[in-house]
């Protein structure tokens, strides 16, 4: 049995919920190998092989309407919701910040707060969005999300070279953190004293930054939990996320180069163009997303 990531690699929910369940009808989907597109894994969605699936997304409406044929079929799921506070710059094509905030509130109403995980990542420092910024968001969003949310990650942005050319090249210069230390170390300590006091824990993901300024990592995938759903003991680390990642292994059905929500900053972004191109020749019928 296998826990079911849709997606890291794309938004399966806001994008490609009629091929996911279409696959679910299905009971399997394939898989291409993103360093190796000729290297297909064949995954069963079958109802006896999953443990569960997380679903990974910043716009999950599309996917409101198939969740009773999921609960039906007795899939238990829990969704990773990304809100963050930029701009159209930086994520030109998600739904508004009001938008998404009743989104995420309708998600625990429907669930409960143990499936619904807030994703306050990554932070991107610019002179713009500065630590007042992000300690004013952040309490902003935590007083009208804390009711029906389990979760608070949050992590600082990971300059991959593609993604910090592109924020470059968009004139987006980044504050350089080792010069804002103490800055940085009293918004993180803010972001956990409200967290408290709300009687939730703020978690990092892979960051051994904030991990040192004593914020928990536990997994975005977190074993603890999923050990108290299946019963399941064996959870092993997943060895293809970074070192610092305490997630468990999952097998995950996206494709990079598929998300249309375009988020500059994403290291799954692959250019507006590609998207597009790749978006237009999408089939639902397919056994595989990018296929």
């Amino acid at each position: 049995m296998v826990l079911i990531s849709a997606s890291r690699r794309t938004d399966i929910p806001a994008f490609f919920s009629p091929w996911f369940i279409q696959r679910i009808e299905q009971g399997y989907c394939k898989v291409a190998n993103p360093f190796n597109p000729n290297q297909i894994r064949k995954v069963s969605l079958l109802p006896q092989d999953v443990e569960g699936i997380i679903f990974w997304t910043k716009n999950p409406r599309p996917i409101f309407s198939y969740l009773p044929l999921l609960n039906k079929k007795g899939y238990h799921y829990i969704f990773q919701f990304t809100l963050t506070p930029y701009c159209s710059l930086l994520e030109p094509e998600v739904p508004s910040l009001e938008n998404r905030i009743k989104l995420m509130q309708k998600l625990g109403e429907k669930l409960g707060t143990e499936r619904v995980i807030w994703r306050f990542d990554p932070l991107i420092f610019t002179e713009e969005m500065d630590f007042d910024f992000f300690a004013r968001m952040f309490s902003i969003l935590l007083d009208r999300l804390n009711p029906f949310i389990s979760r608070i990650i949050t992590s600082r942005f990971s300059p991959y070279r593609s993604a910090k050319n592109r924020l470059k090249k968009r004139g987006i210069e980044l504050l350089p953190l080792d010069k804002h230390s103490h800055e940085f170390e009293e918004l993180i300590w803010f972001m956990q004293k409200q967290a408290e006091l709300k009687g939730l824990k703020l978690e990092s993901c892979a960051d051994k930054g904030l991990q040192e300024l004593g914020v928990c990592s536990s997994g975005c995938i977190n074993g603890d939990y999923w050990r108290g759903v299946t019963g399941n003991g064996q959870y092993p680390k997943d060895s293809g996320q970074r070192g610092d990642c305490k997630c468990v292994k999952s097998v995950d059905i996206g494709a990079y180069g598929t998300c249309p929500h375009l988020c500059l900053y994403c290291y799954g972004y692959r250019g507006r163009k590609q998207v597009e191109q790749n978006f237009k020749a999408h089939n639902p019928e397919s056994v595989a997303l990018g296929g």
